[in-house]
């Protein structure tokens, strides 16, 4: 309560006794006084006291108000900052950018020291075995797959094959049970057809005509054909046959990479391993990453663009499933986050903060060793951003340039990283 209003009260109290004192005085002198005169002393001070009331309520009726009011104004401003803290998705990929792709504002003195310029990685880490590297043949060898039709090749469990089929149950027809002269691939082994009848054509060869006999099994889908005998005419049409990994074929299919058998088995672990490498910085720092200071425009737009992302994403399952199931996967923006709007928007200002202290941590490593950015570097940024399905102008230069610093300082952590 103010003093000014502590004074009115006192005021109105103060009249108060004073017309109680007079009347007492007056009431024992009675035969001395008119009841007239009482009667006037008794209402001017009745008239005092009234506008004191007033002005008093006056005071309070203005303390209430500004009360009201300071509410009323506390409620647009924590608004205001509600409304601020609300991202919108947006996809301005340079906003709080300089033109030369740093983080406006930003205090690189405030980064933790990873010690990234002499980072010691475990050898186990980056280990990349026999195994993985067969592996890596054996997928650029299925690259190379062809179908032969040389009858001299032996159809073996676990080759693919070509082949026409026409069945029939007691001499006719049945539904389903024919290529149409089409051609079927049918991996020899793998249990797509009848039981028995993969079986019937190993040790044939393409060009071969079979006669093959199953009988369809009493639960089978189609109830008209199943626990009933059948035969199918088949033809074998191709095999599908891998190249031989031989000096010949590296040095003509692969000479990018490599001429011998050797040498490709050798860029393959030497590549998984620089991969794994990579790995092991990137998420070496993406766990440790901190800065003490960040720019505040800089997190808002990181919001704003994993806010776009998400909902991109989000977008695209609900249109492909759509297409594909003929309804939307996810009822809402909520049901694919798994989370209310306020958790989304908490979300989100954690995975900024995360990613611009990473930012911060690979600009520190930049500019702490004097690094530039290639040529190389900034051609391989364009693509990174193409294959990501981003427009590179619509994102403009300096965010191309911001992924080339990053695209240097990693290529620098791996070059002086120590492997033990």
């Amino acid at each position: 309560m103010s003093e000014e209003v502590k004074d009115v009260i006192e005021e109105v109290k103060d009249s108060s006794d004073e017309l109680i004192e007079k009347m007492e005085v007056k009431g024992e002198k009675s035969e001395e006084v008119s009841k007239s005169w009482a009667k006037r002393e008794a209402r001017k001070a009745e008239v005092k006291a009234s506008k004191r009331k007033a002005t008093l309520g006056k005071i309070v009726e203005t303390v209430i108000g500004i009360v009201i009011a300071g509410a009323f104004i506390a409620a647009i401003v924590l608004g205001i900052i509600q409304s601020a803290n609300t991202i919108t998705p947006a996809n301005n990929y340079s906003a709080g950018l300089d033109a030369d792709g740093y983080i406006k504002g930003e205090d690189l003195s405030t980064v933790k020291d990873l010690g990234l310029s002499n980072l010691s990685v475990p050898a186990a880490e980056i280990a990349y075995s026999d195994e993985q590297v067969q592996a890596d043949i054996d997928s650029l060898l299925s690259t190379y797959k062809s179908e032969s039709t040389d009858s001299s090749l032996t159809v073996a469990s676990g080759d693919t094959i070509n082949l026409d089929y026409d069945g029939s149950i007691d001499g006719v027809a049945f539904e389903g049970g024919s290529s149409n002269g089409a051609g079927y691939n049918l991996e020899i082994g793998s249990g797509n057809f009848i039981p028995g009848f993969e079986d019937q054509l190993i040790g044939t060869h393409p060009g071969d005509q079979v006669t093959v006999n199953v009988t369809f099994p009493e639960d089978y889908q189609n109830a008209e054909v199943a626990g009933k005998a059948a035969v199918f005419e088949c033809t074998v049409n191709s095999i599908v046959v891998t190249p031989e990994l031989t000096d010949e074929f590296v040095a003509e299919k692969c000479s990018d990479r490599a001429n011998t058998v050797e040498e490709l088995r050798a860029y393959y672990k030497e590549r998984g391993e620089e991969n794994n490498l990579e790995t092991y910085i990137t998420t070496y720092i993406s766990e440790n990453a901190e800065a003490s200071k960040m720019p505040k425009s800089f997190l808002k737009n990181e919001q704003s663009l994993l806010y776009y992302s998400d909902e991109q994403t989000y977008n695209y399952y609900n249109s492909y499933y759509s297409q594909m199931l003929g309804y939307s996967l996810y009822g809402s923006f909520s049901d694919f986050t798994g989370m209310t709007d306020a958790e989304y928007q908490k979300d989100l200002k954690s995975r900024a903060k995360t990613n611009c202290a990473q930012t911060m941590t690979y600009e520190s490593v930049f500019k702490n060793n004097n690094l530039s950015v290639t040529d190389d570097q900034y051609s391989e940024a364009e693509t990174m951003i193409k294959m990501s399905g981003v427009d590179t102008e619509a994102c403009g230069p300096a965010y191309i340039k911001a992924l080339a610093m990053r695209i240097a300082a990693l290529e620098f952590i791996k070059e002086n990283a120590t492997i033990q």
